[in-house]
């Protein structure tokens, strides 16, 4: 089972940062800079995790192995893990095949990438406003009222052992739910780079 997390978190990391690769793609596009050096330099950025890495199998591919530059294309979107730097490459590969704007191919990629990168981030804005109401009732008002309400019975009644009831919920299903609730945001926010 590692294999196939370590494969999704791998997928992810080039997913995360993929916006960020098509912000320096234009960047240096737009400065009539060498597509293949454009990457060379790309491929030197540590900030990028996995990406970098697909970069630099890219760059072997052409400096160590001998491919031109749009094989090597090739032979990476059809090795990468991940569905939208597949898509990129293929859509890098048919402009350049076709004679197309790659500065103006790589300014329209990157726009989208932007906005889809922002809707994931409104998307998990309102995920935290939701979870932080649920924290707000499971955490903090019910075991308070659970709390109150043990005090009150257990005052009436005369009968401590009431509360001693509660310790198993306050000691050990409380924390580990805790635990999860943490877990859960974890799981679900964004890579920020």
């Amino acid at each position: 089972i590692y294999p196939i997390l370590a494969k999704e978190d791998y997928k992810g990391d080039i997913e995360a940062n993929l916006p960020f690769l098509a912000m320096y793609l234009y960047t240096y596009a737009t400065s009539n800079v060498n597509l293949i050096d454009i990457f060379r330099q790309i491929s030197r950025r540590d900030d990028l995790g996995s990406l970098a890495k697909e970069i630099r199998y890219l760059i072997n591919l052409i400096d160590i192995f001998g491919y031109d530059f749009l094989n090597a294309l090739l032979i990476l979107a059809n090795r990468t893990p991940s569905y939208s730097f597949k898509e990129f490459l293929y859509g890098l590969y048919s402009v350049i095949k076709s004679g197309g704007s790659v500065a103006d191919f790589i300014k329209e990629y990157a726009r989208n990438a932007i906005k889809d990168y922002e809707i994931r981030l409104k998307s998990y804005n309102e995920k935290v406003s939701t979870l932080i109401t649920i924290y707000s009732f499971v955490f903090i008002l019910f075991p308070l009222s659970l709390l109150l309400i043990s005090f009150i019975i257990s005052y009436v009644s005369g009968n401590l052992a009431i509360i001693n009831q509660l310790y198993f919920f306050f000691f050990v299903i409380l924390p580990l739910s805790y635990i999860t609730y943490l877990y859960l945001i974890h799981v679900i926010q964004p890579k920020l780079q």
